[in-house]
């Protein structure tokens, strides 16, 4: 007796043990709408009948309760009552009366989430109209070409509609004909297998420039006609290429055994294809930013990349030197900008770019006058730094950008570039004259100096 005991509580254990195995393994999940595009808004005749659906999924599977006005909504609420069908999440009210309108709220939930949505229900008598209209569609659509579009129209009648949609079209230069009405085309009308449901939408694929215009919903029966027209803008959204940072660099002057990079990256619809060439001859790689490492004098020579798209080609060359390493003190850059003429409230911009071994250091000064001297008891002229100094390094070679923005008549002056490092000093020195509009009239006009749009005049030597 003691074994069988103990028998069934190992039966009863087993058992109670595969069943939390069984809940551990499967998958728990919240409420989920099957359908998750349901309707908001319903405008059904008195006597009609109405099916409200909020199927979901999940696990465990959810409940459902439906409330009316916000209170739960229980059969002994309504004359006649209303069915629920649960395994569809339906809530079906029959005999539909005046006193049936009203908010519909589907609250679906298990212990791991909840869901819920509600629909607007409109009882109307029944009495002879056209067909009506949601206000608010169909609604206007900006496109870009290639493009999908729909168009919705919502119709609401008493009677079977028959619903067109329309397409104005100019003939002869017009939009309208001898009548006074419009031209137009159509584009979908109801046919025997077609449902009002179907209708109400109109698609456009891979719309062109041509589809651009205005688009009517028409809605007929045999007490009316109603309509609602919106208008289709289309865009070209098709772009060349073009670079995302434009490099003015073109000549790269490295030691051996240092590392270059090129850069060209470019953004274009459809996105640019990319193709790097040395000296003419294709290379295998495609990346927007070619890296030479432990770079040796075979790696001298011009680097170009291409990038192309259905509208459009760019290309960048780079003139890539390999120099031997040896100590040596800064060396400008030949064709360094020269002096400049500026207009009070312009942009100026002095670039200095040198090389050294070591690395050099490089700074901009403005040359000052102080207690009506240009310099100090040994001779040294007196400077201070400038406003914005931006500096680019890579590889011994550096490049100092100077940007004086919104000048003034006391950013006229000197200044100097200097550069150096343990092997020496080299320098660059330009002069800024500032100017006002009515003196940049007068120099206009005396001499063939040419000014951009930005203020700043060609260089004088």
């Amino acid at each position: 007796m003691m074994c069988f005991c103990f028998l069934l509580l190992l039966v009863h254990f087993s058992q109670a043990q595969s069943g939390l195995d069984s809940e551990s393994t499967d998958t728990v999940m919240a409420p989920q709408w099957v359908q998750p595009e349901m309707k908001k808004l319903y405008a059904v005749p008195v006597s009609n009948t109405i099916k409200m659906q909020c199927k979901a999924t999940g696990h465990p599977l959810p409940t459902i309760q439906w409330y009316k006005n916000g209170k739960l909504f229980r059969r002994d609420h309504r004359i006649g009552g209303f069915k629920i069908r649960e395994h569809t999440g339906t809530l079906i009210i029959t005999l539909l009366v005046p006193s049936d309108k009203g908010n519909y709220t589907c609250v679906v939930e298990n212990k791991y989430g909840r869901l819920q949505h509600t629909y607007q229900l409109d009882v109307f008598e029944r009495s002879p109209h056209r067909p009506i209209l949601q206000e608010g569609l169909p609604a206007n659509q900006t496109a870009a070409v290639g493009s999908d579009v729909e168009f919705v129209c919502r119709v609401f009648s008493n009677s079977q509609p028959h619903i067109q949609w329309l397409k104005h079209i100019i003939i002869n230069n017009s939009n309208v004909g001898p009548d006074g009405l419009p031209y137009v085309r159509v584009l979908k009308t109801a046919g025997l297998n077609t449902t009002d449901k179907e209708m109400e939408v109109l698609t456009l694929r891979n719309i062109t420039l041509d589809d651009a215009g205005e688009y009517t919903c028409l809605a007929g029966n045999s007490f009316g006609i109603s309509h609602s027209s919106a208008w289709l803008t289309v865009y070209d959204a098709s772009l060349p290429p073009q670079w995302v940072r434009p490099d003015k660099r073109r000549i790269y002057r490295v030691p051996v055994g240092k590392t270059v990079k090129f850069h060209c990256q470019a953004t274009g619809n459809p996105l640019p294809a990319l193709r790097w060439y040395k000296n003419g001859e294709e290379i295998r790689d495609h990346t927007w930013t070619l890296i030479k490492e432990s770079v040796a004098p075979s790696d001298e020579g011009n680097y170009t990349c291409v990038v192309q798209n259905g509208h459009g080609t760019l290309q960048h060359t780079y003139q890539l030197n390999v120099i031997e390493r040896s100590p040596q003190k800064p060396d400008l850059h030949a064709g360094l900008q020269a002096n400049r003429i500026a207009v009070v409230g312009s942009d100026v911009e002095f670039v200095c770019a040198v090389m050294g071994d070591p690395q050099p250091y490089i700074r901009w000064f403005k040359h000052i006058v102080i207690n009506g001297s240009k310099e100090d008891i040994d001779v040294f002229p007196f400077v201070r730094p400038p406003k914005d100094e931006y500096l680019n390094t890579m590889d011994y070679e550096v490049e100092s950008l100077l940007t004086l923005r919104n000048v003034t008549l006391a950013d006229a002056g000197e200044y100097t570039c200097l550069a150096s490092n343990s092997e020496g000093v080299s320098r660059h020195t330009v002069w800024l004259i500032v100017i006002d509009e009515a003196s940049l009239r007068l120099l206009q006009r005396s001499s063939p100096v040419h000014c951009s749009s930005a203020h700043t005049c060609q260089h004088w030597t």
